[in-house]
């Protein structure tokens, strides 16, 4: 992958990484992966339809440089640039992403988890501050994981990260360089190169069905009971209750427990509390006070993204 020829016009002046500590806070900006392709034609110098966009590119660069601008990528520029058979285009396109993002990019990881954290806390009135997750970081792997990690040289001897603080100043500084430019080489191919070992991370898996779907169902049913005997059995409370429980998705009844469990409430806190409003719908219940808060604050955690 590192060795295949490299667009001869590739600059390898990036704009700078994101911080969290940075201030004043730059803009952050998120653009669709047809912007970036459309973004490649203007630095490549070929003729618009729209004259008054030629030279955008340029100037968005410009801006990205000075840290004045932060464009970042997302899972869906890997997913869309990948499968493009026009391997120049490809190029193209990952090299204009590249020198206007720096390899920042913007993660999902933790996002489900905290929306349900926040949808808890909100929802049983326990009054806590749940911090905001930090969104923005560098590189593919924060894209996918949360977790930054960049390309580093090893020492053969150890098989740990190289170090050479014994080295002379010039020495160390350039092999620095050296390893720098080896982590953004590496991000680029991982733009520009499609690699079909690297999709099933990016493709989501297939829901099958397995053997422990009925062992789940008798837990579920047995939660139910338990929850149901905590209060008084009618009618009312009995659908309440059930039909709480299938409101939620599989994967947000996961994180709905396992926000619970963080925050040292029992696995039936929510339902509890819907059987004890046994006058609201469960749709009621549900979208006024634990669906508002997901959809208003985990959309944008830091309200920084400006789609374009």
């Amino acid at each position: 992958m590192l060795t295949e020829p490299w667009p001869p016009e590739y600059n390898p002046a990036l704009p700078p990484r994101w911080h969290h500590s940075t201030s004043p806070r730059p803009l952050v900006v998120y653009l669709d992966q047809w912007c970036f392709n459309h973004l490649s034609r203007d630095r490549a110098g070929a003729k618009l339809d729209k004259p008054s966009e030629e030279g955008c590119f340029d100037y968005f660069r410009m801006l990205a440089l000075d840290g004045k601008v932060f464009f970042v990528l997302s899972q869906m520029h890997y997913r869309e640039n990948w499968p493009r058979t026009n391997t120049d285009g490809r190029w193209d396109t990952a090299v204009t992403m590249a020198e206007l993002t720096g390899f920042n990019t913007i993660t999902t990881a933790g996002l489900r988890h905290w929306d349900a954290l926040v949808a808890i806390a909100d929802y049983t009135d326990m009054g806590i501050p749940i911090p905001t997750p930090k969104v923005f970081g560098w590189g593919h792997s924060h894209c996918i994981s949360g977790k930054e990690r960049t390309a580093s040289i090893i020492d053969r001897q150890t098989g740990r990260r190289a170090t050479w603080d014994h080295l002379p100043e010039s020495n160390r500084t350039q092999l620095t360089e050296l390893e720098h430019h080896l982590s953004a080489r590496i991000e680029l191919a991982l733009l520009a190169r499609r690699d079909p070992r690297m999709e099933p991370q990016l493709l989501p898996f297939a829901a099958l069905p397995d053997d422990g779907k009925g062992a789940l169902l008798i837990q579920e049913e047995h939660s139910i009971r338990s929850a149901i005997d905590q209060v008084h059995r009618n009618a009312s409370n009995v659908r309440t209750i059930v039909e709480g429980r299938c409101f939620l998705a599989d994967a947000t009844q996961q994180a709905i427990t396992e926000a619970c469990q963080q925050l040292e409430l029992g696995p039936d806190a929510i339902v509890d509390r819907i059987a004890a409003q046994p006058t609201a719908t469960p749709a009621e219940t549900h979208s006024r006070r634990l669906s508002k808060p997901c959809r208003s604050r985990a959309a944008t955690p830091s309200c920084e993204c400006k789609p374009t």
